[in-house]
């Protein structure tokens, strides 16, 4: 991959078998989303995590992406848990939006599968307003 931006690659990063938190005064959403999309499909499977607010805010303060060691080309598994990477984020932060990236792999890459609407469903009392998959240069909103 190339164009990744600045700050995202970090010694020892290992998408696969560790999730990983990412402050957005070093990273821009933008900037991250163009990177795990190339890398959700050169990896061939889903990678999926929240972006968190500060509490009372409006702007997105971190970018959260669980590990994809059990992930496949049309499921992933995250759960808001950066307080385990960053504990002292515990109280100040809460998850706003849930992505995930749908691979140029995956059947019905455009959409949203059933499993997706469960998830989202599942996932509201946990506060979350917003759920979207990322596919390429496009943001799908669910």
């Amino acid at each position: 991959m190339d164009k990744i931006e600045k700050g995202i690659l970090s010694d020892g990063l290992n998408l696969l078998s560790d999730s990983h938190a990412w402050s957005t005064d070093y990273v821009s959403v933008e900037g991250f989303q163009e990177f795990i999309v190339k890398y959700s499909d050169m990896a061939g499977r889903e990678m999926a995590g929240y972006y968190y607010k500060e509490i009372g805010g409006n702007d997105y303060k971190f970018i959260h992406s669980g590990r994809g060691m059990n992930n496949t080309y049309n499921s992933s598994t995250s759960l808001p848990e950066i307080y385990r990477l960053r504990p002292d984020l515990l109280g100040k932060i809460t998850p706003h939006t849930n992505w995930h990236t749908h691979p140029s792999n995956a059947d019905g890459r455009e959409k949203p599968s059933d499993a997706d609407w469960e998830f989202k469903g599942s996932q509201t009392s946990n506060g979350v307003k917003r759920f979207i998959i990322l596919t390429g240069s496009d943001v799908i909103e669910f």
